[in-house]
């Protein structure tokens, strides 16, 4: 997997940061109402337009991006890049890249986190617990996951598995 943070090589840093806000930890990430992306290290992607996951997802893995024929958003004003050809990037990679996404509002439902490629790194568990915590999340809110709603309590277990989340979160 490829990603700009010493896991490989992500495509225009110029880019991520006229999408983006990006904070390394243990910095607080900056508020999003549209979303975030979270990988391996840590750093959280604060998303500035949105429907963007798929669009700062192929910026952060470009070689998976381009290997499926899709083209890496390397241009010079951010109008200029149409975030729904990207969409199908991220669904169908939601679970094969090393990279939590966050929703954090959802119009038919709760807030929803995916956790990519499990289990999440700790410092991505952290990293969450900051953005959770800047969403005013609670342990009993319900969060959406892979098909299925469950409290926010029980998503912490589900991170650290590498089960898929069926599995993981059998009652």
């Amino acid at each position: 997997m490829s990603n700009r943070d010493g896991q490989g090589e992500a495509m225009s840093d110029t880019m991520l940061d006229r999408v983006t806000l990006i904070t390394k930890p243990p910095a607080k990430p900056a508020y999003s109402p549209w979303g975030y992306v979270i990988v391996k290290d840590g750093s959280t992607y604060a998303l500035l337009h949105q429907w963007w996951h798929g669009v700062v997802l192929a910026l952060l893995f470009p070689k998976e991006a381009e290997e499926q024929g899709f083209v890496v958003p390397f241009k010079p004003w951010v109008g200029d890049v149409n975030p729904h050809e990207y969409q199908r990037f991220e669904l169908d990679n939601h679970t094969s890249l090393p990279a939590i996404r966050v929703c954090p509002s959802r119009a038919l439902g709760p807030p929803s986190i995916d956790r990519g490629l499990g289990p999440a790194s700790p410092e991505q568990i952290d990293a969450l617990r900051l953005v959770v915590k800047l969403l005013g999340l609670k342990g009993d809110d319900e969060i959406a996951l892979d098909h299925k709603d469950v409290s926010l309590k029980r998503v912490w277990e589900y991170l650290k598995s590498t089960k898929s989340v069926w599995e993981a979160l059998r009652p």
